[in-house]
């Protein structure tokens, strides 16, 4: 089973509450209005009743939101993290990439054995 959205960042809704923000990573449907939510498109998702976890997703339409910039050492290395694994990935599948740095190399000896697993797990 594949994923169908990744984590995006935070955002604000207009009553100032803050929310998670989610990337499409396939085409899906609003829950609330039916519009689809394309590739790579931006959207929240609404906690169902007898659920703990955010499950409806809802369209920018729908819910609309500002997505909130991420300041602070944490989201920097999350994000760095997250580019990491793509380089990562991107190296091992195209055969004129650059040869990682010396840096994402430290990065990848580190995190290499982890990253593995995960992507083990998420083939099952």
């Amino acid at each position: 089973m594949s994923a169908i959205s990744e984590i995006a960042g935070r955002g604000e809704l207009a009553s100032g509450a803050q929310v998670k923000v989610y990337r499409a990573l396939k085409a899906i449907l609003c829950a609330r209005c039916g519009k689809e939510i394309s590739e790579t498109e931006l959207f929240t998702r609404h906690m169902l009743e007898k659920s703990r976890m955010p499950l409806s997703p809802r369209c920018r339409k729908c819910v609309p939101f500002q997505l909130v910039p991420e300041t602070g050492a944490d989201s920097a290395l999350l994000r760095s993290l997250l580019d990491a694994e793509t380089r990562a990935t991107n190296t091992h599948t195209r055969a004129d990439a650059q040869a990682p740095s010396e840096t994402e190399e430290k990065l990848l000896s580190r995190l290499g054995p982890a990253l593995s697993r995960v992507r083990r797990n998420r083939s099952r």
